[in-house]
């Protein structure tokens, strides 16, 4: 009888030297998993991106969910069904199917709308245009212009044709039997695009620039936003010639290169990789913000994918790139989805070629996203300049 209360009483002194039991046993860890956000609001069509966090677990993702999904790592892209409601979208820990996870998605109608971009162009007889109907949802778009400077193509593609000032017109069907519309202004400026030597400051003063406060830019910050535009251009995606085109995802920084005038197909393969999900590199938030803070904008401003094109004013590939208009019909392709932004790079091979970018980058600090453009559609044919 000793020998047993003995021995009992050294097992209970063991076990409590050792923390007694299970109840401090260091094996045993904290399992959680969480979502973010825990709600959402999108448009019928339209995918919510979820974070999912789990510690010392792996993630059970959901079968069978309404709508479809595709992830990267513990980023989900959920796209819920397109009729309105609140969907579920649950996770649960491997390592405790009790725990779960849910972010509840709801789904609203969009209501009807259309934007034109750009507002206003001003373009030189015999050239051509390409305008973006943004039409939610989507759908055809009618396409009319007023007056006698041009015609368009059901396409909006516009052909400058007499000198003057023409409404464009992009409309679709409204709830109740009428129209939907939005109008853009165009101005052709008489005679050919200058194919030979463009003066910048010429150029400007036909986009009625004001001159002394284009001059004033252009004699001194211009040469350093152009010179940061390259740097930004190389050190984040390591563009060394052009034009380089970027598809970017502005909400997680993943980005896809495609190099060269490449085709229309190539871009849309691109497109279709980058809203997959897929597995691409990615750039920081600071970089992305840094990158779109005061961009300037073809297409939707608010669009998801901004194709950035690294380009000179005197590469021959880029003058064959902007007049395929590879970008643009991307652009109009998925107006919701995708806006083009230009950016100066020009190459040192080119001498004059920083000058035309000066120019540029003027030209939007003092007329907007429209005045831009619209220097980009007439310096891009030009064989050099002067300032």
């Amino acid at each position: 009888m000793k020998k047993w209360y003995v021995f009992t009483m050294l097992f209970a002194l063991l076990s409590a030297g050792c923390g007694g039991g299970n109840s401090g046993n260091p094996s045993q860890k904290s399992i959680s998993i969480s979502i973010a956000p825990l709600t959402a609001k999108v448009v019928a069509g339209q995918g919510a991106i979820l974070t999912v966090t789990a510690v010392n677990t792996g993630i059970i993702w959901p079968e069978g969910v309404a709508g479809s999904y595709t992830r990267v790592g513990n980023i989900a892209t959920y796209t819920p069904p397109s009729v309105e409601g609140v969907y579920d979208f649950t996770v649960t820990a491997s390592e405790d199917i009790a725990k779960k996870a849910t972010a509840k998605i709801t789904v609203e109608s969009e209501a009807l709308s259309i934007m034109v971009f750009p507002k206003s162009v001003t373009l030189r007889e015999g050239m051509e245009y390409l305008f973006v109907a943004d039409a939610r949802p989507k759908q055809t778009v009618s396409w009319n212009v007023s007056g006698d400077c041009g015609t368009i193509t059901q396409n909006g593609k516009f052909f400058a044709q007499d000198a003057g000032t023409c409404a464009l017109t992009a409309s679709i069907p409204g709830n109740i039997g009428d129209t939907l519309s939005a109008d853009a202004e165009i101005t052709v400026l008489a005679g050919a695009a200058n194919t030979g030597t463009i003066s910048v400051s010429e150029l400007a003063e036909s986009l009625d620039l004001p001159a002394s406060e284009f001059a004033l830019c252009y004699e001194g910050e211009a040469v350093d936003a152009v010179n940061a535009s390259i740097n930004e251009g190389s050190s984040i995606f390591n563009v060394s010639g052009t034009p380089g085109n970027v598809l970017l995802n502005r909400r997680t920084g993943a980005y896809r290169v495609v190099g060269g005038a490449s085709a229309i197909d190539i871009f849309e393969s691109a497109l279709a990789a980058i809203l997959a999900g897929n597995s691409l590199p990615r750039i920081s938030a600071a970089n992305v913000e840094k990158i779109l803070t005061n961009a300037h904008y073809y297409g939707n401003p608010n669009a998801e994918i901004v194709v950035l094109i690294y380009s000179d004013f005197l590469c021959p590939f880029c003058k064959r790139h902007h007049s395929d208009q590879t970008v643009e019909t991307l652009t109009a392709n998925h107006p919701a989805e995708v806006a083009m932004v230009f950016k100066n790079y020009p190459l040192a091979v080119h001498q004059t070629a920083e000058l035309a970018a000066a120019g540029l980058y003027c030209a939007g600090k003092l007329g907007g996203d429209d005045a831009y453009y619209s220097f980009i559609a007439q310096a891009i044919q030009a064989g050099s300049f002067t300032g």
